[in-house]
């Protein structure tokens, strides 16, 4: 399953995340922006090639080197990989090699620890 985000849905998520001023010109203002993941996808068919998918994970207000998880998943939700890395320019993209190919696909899990949010890729239909 791959999400798909058109201009709109993007415009919206900007509009309801970003904070409108309403302070002062002259004085410093702080503020939150919260983080969010926008897509965890496979960046391939599982057809493609049956010996390595490439994984991808976008993010939103992220900062660089914020540390990230994956969980590589059966359809039986036995792991059959975990990956750790880092997040630069708000993406992930990790080429994966299962050691083994369980029947029904792949799926994965992105977690973001530091931030508390989750992603989910889904099985392929």
């Amino acid at each position: 399953m791959r999400l798909t985000l058109t201009r709109g849905d993007l415009f919206s998520f900007w509009k309801e995340t970003m904070p409108t001023f309403q302070g002062q010109a002259d004085k410093e203002e702080f503020f939150a922006l919260p983080s969010a993941i926008l897509e965890a996808t496979w960046r391939e068919p599982e057809g493609f090639d049956p010996d390595t998918r490439t994984l991808e994970v976008r993010t939103a207000f992220v900062a660089d080197g914020s540390p990230i998880k994956v969980a590589c998943m059966a359809r039986d939700g036995s792991v059959v990989e975990r990956v750790e890395g880092k997040v630069y320019g708000g993406l992930f993209r990790k080429l994966l090699k299962p050691a083994r190919k369980p029947l029904g696909g792949l799926a994965f899990e992105a977690m973001l620890p530091e931030h508390g949010l989750k992603a989910y890729s889904g099985f392929p239909e």
